[in-house]
């Protein structure tokens, strides 16, 4: 069988959804502008702009790149699926019950995918406008994903397990220090 490849013709990366963005789907100028106006702090800034250029040190691209010091793309946090961007994130089953308990506290209930599709913009209006709208809602999401981050590395680089209940005081502690109100 012979294969002929076609001049100017490009395939697009398949996308398994909720999981990963499409590349070719980038952020419009006017989502960037919005995400570099929420007022959240530098760490969860750098976390999530990580996550939108798809370069999270996920287990999964640490095996890929060879670091001798991941020897499975594994989460090393519910040992059950290889951690991606998304299990990072949300899709690790123990993080995902920390999003659902924080939106509740905040009076907001959201799928997983529905999470996830606003963590990444995909779902977001495109134009200020309408985007503006969603700020309250992407501050409360940063908190939680200051939460995740913390959270994450103290499990991996402290050695401890994960726990739900920790994760969640340390949420709401993180509120209560910069005397953050959910609206």
């Amino acid at each position: 069988m012979e294969y002929k490849l076609q001049k100017n013709v490009r395939s697009r990366p398949e996308v398994k959804p909720p999981y990963a963005a499409p590349r070719y789907i980038a952020m419009s100028p006017d989502q960037w502008s919005v995400f570099w106006s929420l007022t959240i702090p530098h760490r969860v800034r750098n976390f999530w702009w990580r996550l939108l250029l798809h370069k999270l040190p996920t287990r999964l691209r640490l095996v890929k790149f060879k670091i001798p010091q991941v020897t499975t793309p594994t989460c090393a946090i519910c040992q059950e699926t290889p951690e991606d961007d998304h299990h990072m994130v949300i899709g690790c089953p123990l993080k995902e019950d920390l999003w659902h308990r924080a939106l509740a506290h905040a009076g907001k209930t959201l799928s997983p995918v529905e999470i996830w599709n606003m963590v990444t913009f995909t779902t977001l209006p495109r134009k200020k406008k309408g985007l503006e709208d969603h700020t309250p809602l992407l501050c409360i999401m940063a908190r939680v994903l200051t939460t995740v981050w913390q959270q994450h590395w103290a499990t991996i680089l402290d050695d401890d397990l994960w726990s739900s209940d920790k994760a969640y005081s340390k949420y709401l502690l993180h509120l209560w220090q910069h005397g953050m109100q959910d609206d």
